[in-house]
């Protein structure tokens, strides 16, 4: 009797497992795999505080550098030009300003002094180790006069407002010419690249430059015959020169300074003490400083 029972009471929980048993016998349902990732454009925040040295799918930038927006590629690094990088420098240049003929008011002239600055674009070539050069800057020059060997002008000056003009006999105190400069020229580097992030130690060199000054002109004279008798003369002018250079250079991280020296030839179309000539021809010895980056 006992066993009877066991048996049914065996049967009965084996009828209520069976189900729950029977649902393992078939494989369990496969969950659609997950969408991938969309990829997010960089913005321009993510894009310039990016570490230096950034690696995207083509390129490899060199340290110190970062991914550009303007190259959302990654097929570029920095300003470049048709052929090779473009850089730029800031420069500044001093030295005497000498006086070799041209006219009478150039034989009353004594050496004088020049001091200007601007800046320069430069296009490399692929190569690096050579760029074209567009110029831009200002420069003064100041020569004083020479009284004691030129002698006097005679000069056209007004005395009186609706009076005409009368030629008077002047000395020449100074001469002072104040321009706006620019040039177009080829630069050639002797130890390879010189460019920022090119050039890795001291480096030469040297080009040449054509160009010219437009500006402003006027000449302190005075009449030794009257008590304060000094007459300002003035005239714009424009000048045409050669120049050719010699740079020192040593990069520093991000920029690389440079000295040397440069000697340009230059012609002056002045009128600025009628009727005499007033053109000058000058040879002038600079000292050049200044930064490229």
């Amino acid at each position: 009797m006992n066993a009877a029972r066991f048996l049914a009471g065996v049967l009965a929980v084996g009828a209520m497992a069976w189900p729950a048993l029977g649902q393992y016998d078939s494989p369990l349902p496969k969950l659609p795999a997950a969408p991938p990732a969309a990829e997010t454009a960089p913005t321009p925040t993510t894009v310039l505080t990016a570490p230096p040295g950034t690696t995207t799918t083509t390129t490899v930038y060199p340290s110190g550098t970062v991914f550009s927006p303007a190259c959302p590629d990654g097929s570029c690094c920095g300003p470049v030009g048709a052929h090779g990088p473009l850089t730029y420098e800031l420069y500044f240049r001093t030295g005497p300003s000498l006086v070799v003929g041209g006219s009478e008011l150039s034989g009353r002239l004594n050496t004088g002094w020049q001091v200007g600055g601007g800046a320069r674009t430069l296009y490399f070539n692929p190569t690096r180790d050579a760029a074209w050069v567009l110029t831009t800057g200002i420069s003064y020059t100041y020569n004083r006069g020479r009284q004691e060997r030129g002698g006097p002008l005679l000069v056209h000056t007004t005395l009186q407002t609706g009076v005409p003009d009368v030629l008077t006999s002047q000395l020449v105190r100074g001469l002072h010419r104040t321009s706006f400069d620019f040039g177009f020229g080829r630069d050639w580097w002797v130890n390879g690249p010189g460019n920022v992030g090119g050039e890795s130690a001291w480096n030469c060199r040297s080009g040449f430059e054509v160009g010219g000054r437009w500006g402003t002109s006027h000449v302190d004279a005075f009449r030794p015959d009257v008590e304060g008798g000094y007459h300002r003369k003035q005239s714009v002018f424009h000048s045409v020169l050669v120049a050719s250079h010699t740079n020192w250079e040593r990069p520093m991280g991000n920029w690389i300074l440079f000295a040397g020296v440069r000697g340009e030839f230059e012609y002056s179309f002045l009128n600025v003490v009628p009727p005499n000539g007033s053109d000058i021809v000058g040879i002038n010895f600079l000292m050049n400083f200044g930064v490229r980056y």
